[in-house]
């Protein structure tokens, strides 16, 4: 596997006591940041070497801006306040029956989400970093669905990035296998960056995605959606239906071998689809299961309530006519960092 650099080792332990619900008021931090809940001008020091990172860039705007992502999804462990991010690509908590994450040869479930769980959970409300920002609910095992509860910055019309440092958005975490230090340039990309990345950026191939699913093991797969870096080359695998939104993800079936080998080694990212949280229910979905639907927030506000956020579905991929979820909503989270 091609990367920067594996993963971290150092676990870090601090137990803190807070609601049950995760939602408390603003003067009772977690991760405490300055007493203004954020706004200071700390410079972002970068972590070297990088760690954590597939090793593939994507442009991210006209201007060429670019973009390193996250080895996986983002995971949280409340027990012990440790964030990580997934082991593979592939990787998904999803509730007790479907799913890939496992804690102590335990099934992890999202549905159990609270603030003392010692499995881990990948599906966030909007906003949920756990810093002190702000809202009335910034703990990550936030339930509450009221979606003012989740004001950035305590303000309906702020984004995750709107103050400095952005404390907010989740990669402003110590995170335990992405360097584990706080600041550190990690982040949530904006609504218009993910457009631009999935719909509008020049690619040496020609080719920026495509659904498809991976067999983890016989018979069993986990879909998602194939984001191919700006350098892929087309000869390394010949992909059906690409840039195609409205196609199942049976039209790419990939083993294991070929999306570390292949793949992986050269800088793709995989968004696995494993449903998303409504309180404290994990939603199986419309389409027959948890794991055919896979929806990420980005950093950017909607309406006073709502946040947008991009779909993958079995059926359509919506991204270049915004979606906008309720902020209450337990979605992923895909970091992203950049390119130096």
């Amino acid at each position: 596997m091609k990367e920067l650099k594996k993963m971290a080792s150092v676990l870090m332990l601090a137990v803190t006591v807070f609601f049950a619900a995760g939602c408390t008021k603003p003067d009772e931090p977690n991760n405490p940041s300055d007493d203004n809940g954020g706004g200071g001008d700390t410079p972002v020091e970068p972590v070297l070497p990088i760690i954590g990172v597939v090793d593939g860039a994507f442009t991210i705007n006209e201007n060429g801006g670019k973009v390193y992502f996250s080895q996986g999804n983002l995971q949280y462990q409340a027990s012990t306040n440790i964030w990580r991010f997934a082991e593979h690509q592939w990787d998904y908590v999803g509730n007790a029956s479907e799913g890939t994450v496992y804690e102590g040869g335990t099934k992890c479930d999202n549905a159990l989400v609270s603030q003392d769980y010692s499995g881990w959970i990948d599906n966030f409300c909007w906003g949920t970093s756990g810093y002190n920002h702000g809202a009335v609910c910034y703990q990550p095992w936030s339930i509450s669905t009221n979606n003012d509860d989740y004001w950035a910055y305590g303000n309906s019309g702020f984004d995750l990035d709107s103050q400095t440092p952005a404390t907010a958005d989740w990669g402003n975490n110590a995170i335990i296998n992405g360097g584990d230090k706080e600041n550190s340039g990690w982040r949530t990309l904006t609504q218009p960056e993910w457009e631009y990345l999935l719909t509008s950026r020049t690619t040496t191939s020609g080719i920026r995605y495509a659904k498809g699913r991976i067999e983890i093991s016989a018979g069993n797969y986990v879909n998602g959606l194939i984001m191919l870096p700006d350098d892929w080359n087309s000869s390394d695998y010949t992909l059906n239906d690409t840039d195609a939104p409205y196609v199942d993800y049976t039209c790419n079936t990939i083993s294991v071998e070929d999306w570390e080998n292949v793949f992986e080694a050269h800088g793709a990212v995989y968004l696995p689809a494993g449903g998303w949280r409504h309180g404290a229910t994990v939603n199986m979905g419309t389409n027959g299961g948890v794991y055919k639907e896979g929806i990420y927030w980005t950093a950017t506000h909607s309406g006073s309530y709502t946040a947008y956020d991009i779909i993958i579905n079995p059926t359509y991929f919506l991204i270049n006519n915004p979606d906008a979820a309720g902020r209450y909503a337990g979605l992923y989270v895909r970091l992203a960092r950049n390119v130096e």
